[in-house]
């Protein structure tokens, strides 16, 4: 309970028991003075929320909160997923995983490993319960299985403002060079050395512009801007194993929207990730829109070959480019996702919120959620051809759960 502020007195180290003086809490929340050194409220309540109580929070029991990760997400029919359980909160009685798609479809331990043979997007579930409380993580669409290879990479599951670790994706950082910050914004890592970083506008303090968002989900590739341009930096793939029919996507922005003319290459490489292996399949140097854009690249020209994939930032005393959502696409002629999954259509997508669902059948159960597998909409069609009205919700990724009478299907979104 806070009752007052330490005012004055004789009271110092060596001289504990010396009389003290406190002021009204009242009175040293605004009327001290107007620096921010001499109001509390400035400390206690910066938001302005006009809160005059607040929840205590003891740090040593904070409850059950469960959490895992994978590695990794994205692998091709026949991969290999393993597993961590992150859960915190006290000691773990029991634990129960779901893994639909997957072989085995469940299991106890913390840390499985799981096979996946059948191509699609899956969801997992894990149950922690400890003597006193029991807790459920559902991460929808987490896992994505691909008929004949290929590889995603969203940025999510990196640290906040981690510089240069992407794995299994790698970096180059060509110029060398410091790179410049945000002006009134800080984050971890700020005038990093080195090619990207993977940036949190929700992170920072206070939080950035819409700008500076991600394309899905909270994170992105972000390389800032050299402080001796021009920029040299490299984001590179694993090696792709490809088949038919293969593409390389991205989404691509600037992070200002003062300084705009981002400029990036595309390059591949079909030997080794070294930089003077790699030749451009761009048509040049490609200057970025001012909002998110997808750049889709045709690899037909490469079937049957493992390349490596690379976007290299070109830009001259620009601010930021950022890079999100990197999809290689390759089958081998075999439908990806199944007969039934491909009647089921979703358009358009990406939106501005407005999407149609077109089923093979009416009287289905659809559930629209966000990325933190929260419901935020639900009801039962009676057409085969529904319009769902997403316009209030934040731009980001979202996924449709779709119960059909031959099982249940989940599709991602996402929402500019």
């Amino acid at each position: 309970l806070v009752v007052g502020t330490l005012s004055g007195g004789s009271s110092y180290c060596s001289s504990p028991t010396s009389p003290v003086l406190y002021g009204k809490l009242s009175y040293h929340w605004t009327s001290n003075g107007s620096a921010s050194s001499q109001q509390l409220k400035y400390w206690l309540d910066p938001d302005n929320t006009g809160a005059t109580t607040c929840d205590i929070l003891d740090p040593n029991n904070i409850g059950l909160i469960t959490d895992f990760s994978a590695s990794p997400t994205s692998v091709s029919v026949g991969g290999q997923v393993s597993f961590t359980d992150l859960s915190t909160g006290g000691y773990v009685t029991s634990r129960s995983w779901s893994f639909p798609g997957g072989t085995p479809s469940s299991s106890t331990y913390a840390n499985p490993t799981i096979t996946y043979n059948t191509a699609g997007t899956y969801n997992v579930t894990l149950t922690v319960n400890t003597s006193s409380d029991s807790d459920t993580k559902i991460k929808y669409g987490y896992i994505t299985v691909m008929s004949g290879g290929g590889f995603s990479y969203d940025f999510e599951n990196c640290t906040n403002f981690a510089v240069d670790n992407f794995s299994p994706c790698t970096t180059y950082d060509g110029d060398g060079s410091t790179t410049f910050g945000m002006q009134d914004i800080d984050f971890a890592n700020e005038g990093y050395t080195g090619a990207y970083m993977a940036f949190n506008s929700t992170a920072t303090m206070p939080t950035s512009g819409t700008s500076w968002a991600a394309h899905g989900g909270v994170k992105d590739g972000a390389c800032f801007a050299s402080t001796t341009p021009p920029n040299n930096d490299w984001f590179i793939t694993p090696q792709i194993n490809l088949q038919n029919n293969s593409s390389f996507s991205f989404w691509a922005r600037p992070g200002s929207t003062t300084y705009t003319s981002e400029k990036f290459k595309v390059l591949i490489s079909t030997t080794n990730n070294s930089i003077g292996s790699f030749s451009n399949i761009s048509g040049g140097t490609i200057t970025t829109t001012s909002d998110w854009k997808k750049y889709t690249y045709n690899l037909s020209a490469y079937s049957g070959q493992s390349v490596y994939l690379a976007i290299q930032c070109v830009s001259n005393d620009q601010f930021a480019f950022k890079i999100d959502d990197l999809l290689v696409e390759t089958n081998s002629g075999v439908d990806i996702d199944g007969e039934l999954s491909k009647q089921i259509n979703i358009y358009p997508n990406p939106t501005y919120g407005m999407i149609t669902v077109k089923l093979p059948e009416s009287n289905a159960k659809i559930c629209v959620k966000n990325i933190l597998g929260q419901d935020l909409l639900k009801f039962t069609t009676n057409s085969e051809e529904t319009v769902i009205d997403l316009t209030q919700q934040k731009a980001g990724i979202y996924f449709v759960e779709i119960e059909l009478s031959e099982g249940v299907f989940t599709k991602k979104i996402i929402i500019n």
